[in-house]
């Protein structure tokens, strides 16, 4: 019997706590476009292109309104997940490249990896490996930019203009809980 109530508690207990993450929990996109540029370069030693994107104003606080938190209530923030696309040529794919690797960097804080990609397929959209690591000062301050790094393993003769989409997911804590 005592085996049977602790089972049945455990199981609210848990269930509970994942109704809670559903209000403390939420997901924030944002979106940037930049241009890698063509490289005819021929020979054995292509580029390791190092390109930033415009900044990218976060207007958290906005955002975490509809939430009913504010960023001093902020735990934790992790990149879900990023996508590339090629915009134009819509034709192209990302056959060019051989690894791409992106990064976060905010006024006053240390660049951070936040994910990679390798082995490039023959699409025109990238799904990446994220890095998981806690990006909570990017996401609170006022703007932040990305710096992708693309390993060119074949000449181009075309710029391409990509379109990064980012999902970051936010666990705060609810005002008043």
């Amino acid at each position: 019997m005592r085996v049977l109530l602790f089972g049945l508690l455990a199981t609210l207990f848990f269930s509970s706590c994942e109704t809670l993450d559903q209000f403390t929990q939420f997901d924030v996109p944002y979106s940037t476009t930049f241009d890698i540029p063509a490289t005819p370069v021929a020979g054995i030693n292509l580029p390791v292109l190092s390109i930033a994107s415009p900044p990218i104003t976060t207007n958290i606080e906005q955002k975490l309104q509809g939430y009913n938190t504010s960023t001093d209530l902020i735990e934790t923030v992790t990149l879900k997940s990023l996508e590339l696309t090629i915009t134009d040529p819509a034709t192209e794919d990302f056959s060019f490249l051989n690894q791409v690797t992106l990064y976060i960097d905010a006024d006053g804080l240390d660049e951070k990896e936040i994910a990679s990609k390798t082995n490039i397929s023959t699409e025109n959209k990238l799904t990446f490996d994220v890095t998981g690591v806690n990006l909570k000062d990017y996401i609170i301050a006022d703007e932040f930019t990305m710096r992708i790094s693309v390993e060119i393993d074949e000449t181009t003769t075309v710029k391409y203009e990509v379109k990064a989409d980012m999902v970051f997911n936010i666990d705060a804590k609810i005002l008043g809980a």
